[in-house]
């Protein structure tokens, strides 16, 4: 009777989880398969993630390692699995793999929070862990996440770890946490800074509550988890640096500039804030709001979160690339966990209370969920977002063409009906297929190049990156597509080869 009181308790965090991870699967599924992805990122993440060398390879068509980018052993560790499967003949596309990555972390962001919840909203009940459920997976899809799988991008795992860690900590399974706290120092080599600004801040709470047992030893554990997190930042930058050099800075290159910072100054600085503002509430109120909170209760825990995240937030509005400087996708990862930490403070003890109802159980998962809502509502407001509008990609439309158009990428790139040039959409599919110049991003190759191609094959995109194909095709002095043998996909020529061509001008 015990164990199924057990497990009738865990059903509703197991269920955050699954409809957290089935929503994320659909949508990046459809990214691959019905709106058609980009090689440039998400195309790169599915090579990597079933490639088992190392250090873990770029694709053909670019050459090299992707640790000259980022160090991130955690593509060794889930292209195993697929090896496995792949020897016995039972391996999924590489799209459809890293669609179950990308799941995965979400479903774990959605089962963290749920336990943070039910550990913090007292005295539990069926029905408030059925609440908490629905909180759990609202704020799993907070506009930061929303983002950062909208561009398919892996670093929503780093979040989502760090909160597991927490929520097992809290749940009293001290050591089990250091797993998932290590998987996400896997994911890159900033990783470990991230993990340390929330650790130092929490050791600095615990050690002003010492005299509490629990407290004093909450400080010990905090500190050598922030430490541990800071010294495999160092060191893997340090090798980074040393074992996989590139002329390419991507810090530079993306944030401080060259020379160092000289482009920024307050009127550039004050310009981020207000597109910020403007076009990203998304993210600014769950900040605001839990700054709220703490100078409500006066409470330095509830403060963590977002503190820990406001160097990131500096260092972003003064970059020199303008995706950085605004936030954009994934470069708000970070930001992920300000939805989920009222609950994080709650459920490690904050004893901050507010008047009448929000100080009871339902009254703190009914501001989980009001933060969240809040979030994800005004996500559309998101310019610049590479997808403003993700809740209609998330349904099961990837199903009835997900054969047909793995297919067909493999015929175009490397088979009988191959072509010399591929957009992202075909190219993404089969990226260990695709050879050097015979994919160009957005099909923004040279003139020579492209008036050199007999064929292009492209997915017809219905987005920002119209523009793109069309200029493109213009400039290849391509007069006719012919569709692929009813896949979607699309097949510039300068002759028609069957009576379904239709004229491109």
């Amino acid at each position: 009777m015990g164990g199924r009181r057990s497990l009738g308790a865990w059903a509703p965090g197991v269920l955050a989880a699954l409809v957290a991870g089935l929503v994320t699967l659909n949508y990046t599924l459809n990214h691959f398969y019905v709106r058609g992805a980009y090689m440039l990122d998400s195309g790169w993440f599915a090579y990597l993630v079933t490639e088992a060398r190392w250090p873990s390879p770029n694709p053909p068509a670019l050459g090299g390692t992707y640790f000259t980018f980022h160090l991130s052993p955690v593509f060794w560790l889930l292209s195993a699995p697929w090896a496995a499967l792949d020897s016995v003949g039972l391996a999924p596309p590489p799209a459809a793999w890293f669609a179950l990555t990308q799941a995965a972390w979400v479903a774990v962001l959605a089962a963290s929070t749920w336990a943070l919840l039910a550990a913090a909203a007292r005295p539990v009940t069926p029905r408030l862990r059925a609440a908490a459920s629905a909180a759990a997976v609202l704020a799993a899809f907070s506009g930061a996440t929303l983002g950062t799988v909208g561009f398919a991008h892996f670093e929503v795992a780093i979040p989502a770890l760090g909160l597991a860690a927490l929520a097992l900590y809290v749940r009293g399974h001290s050591w089990w946490a250091w797993a998932p706290l290590a998987l996400g120092l896997a994911c890159r080599e900033d990783a470990g800074l991230h993990y340390f600004g929330v650790l130092a801040l929490l050791t600095r709470v615990a050690l002003r509550r010492r005299r509490d047992p629990v407290w004093n030893r909450r400080a010990r554990h905090f500190a050598a988890a922030a430490g541990v997190c800071a010294a495999y930042a160092v060191a893997t930058l340090a090798v980074q640096r040393q074992a996989y050099p590139s002329d390419l800075d991507a810090f530079a290159r993306i944030y401080a500039g060259d020379p160092a910072w000289a482009h920024a100054s307050w009127s550039f600085v004050a310009d981020r804030l207000g597109f910020v503002a403007a076009y990203r509430p998304a993210l600014w109120i769950p900040l605001v709001a839990v700054l709220a909170l703490a100078a409500a209760g006066r409470s330095w825990l509830m403060a963590v979160g977002p503190v820990s995240v406001l160097p990131w937030v500096a260092v972003s509005l003064a970059a020199v690339n303008d995706a950085a400087g605004h936030l954009t996708s994934h470069y708000a990862f970070p930001l992920v966990i300000l939805t989920v930490w009222p609950a994080a403070a709650w459920a490690l003890g904050d004893d901050a209370t507010f008047a009448g109802r929000w100080s009871t159980g339902v009254g703190r998962v009914g501001v989980v969920a009001v933060i969240a809502a809040a979030s994800v509502v005004t996500f559309p407001l998101s310019k610049g977002s590479h997808d403003r509008m993700p809740f209609r990609s998330m349904g099961f439309a990837w199903a009835g063409v997900m054969s047909e158009r793995q297919q067909a990428a493999r015929d175009l790139v490397d088979g009988p009906d191959r072509v010399p040039l591929v957009d992202d959409a075909v190219a993404s599919l089969v990226p260990g297929d695709v050879d050097p110049g015979q994919w160009a991003s957005l099909l923004d190759a040279s003139p020579a190049t492209l008036t050199g191609a007999a064929s292009i094959a492209y997915l017809p995109p219905d987005d920002w990156r119209a523009a793109y194909a069309r200029r493109s095709l213009e400039v290849a002095r391509m007069s006719v597509t012919c569709p692929f043998e009813g896949t979607g996909f699309m097949v510039a020529r300068r002759t028609p080869d069957a009576a379904a061509c239709t004229p491109l001008r």
